[in-house]
């Protein structure tokens, strides 16, 4: 017996200059980003992920940081990280090229899974 999903979530990208900015809608979630994944992807950005509404929760680099709407924190692609939303949420996720992200905030690893 199969069932329909009820399940929404929206996904918008918008590009100015070299800043990339996504914003995500959905119902909870939980996100993972594996080691694979990371080292598969591109590596050229750091990403600023500004909770707009619900919780979040951020792990990377052996550190977890809770968002709530109007907190942002740094996370690197690259590496591997985990997100999980408990609810609703809205998430804009500004997306910088990483010389930039580092001549702003220095060594990225010391600086994702922080609130900002």
């Amino acid at each position: 017996m199969s069932r329909a999903s009820h399940y929404r979530a929206s996904v918008t990208r918008d590009m100015c200059g070299a800043l990339e900015v996504s914003t995500v809608t959905a119902q909870s979630q939980f996100v993972r980003r594996t080691p694979s994944q990371a080292a598969a992807g591109p590596n050229g950005h750091g990403c600023l992920g500004l909770q707009v509404s619900g919780p979040g929760v951020l792990k990377q680099d052996g550190r977890e940081c809770s968002m709530n709407p109007g907190e942002a924190a740094l996370f690197d692609p690259s590496r591997p990280y985990s997100m999980s939303f408990s609810g609703d949420f809205s998430l804009a996720v500004f997306s910088l090229p990483r010389t930039l992200v580092a001549q702003v905030c220095g060594d990225t690893e010391r600086m994702t899974a922080r609130l900002l």
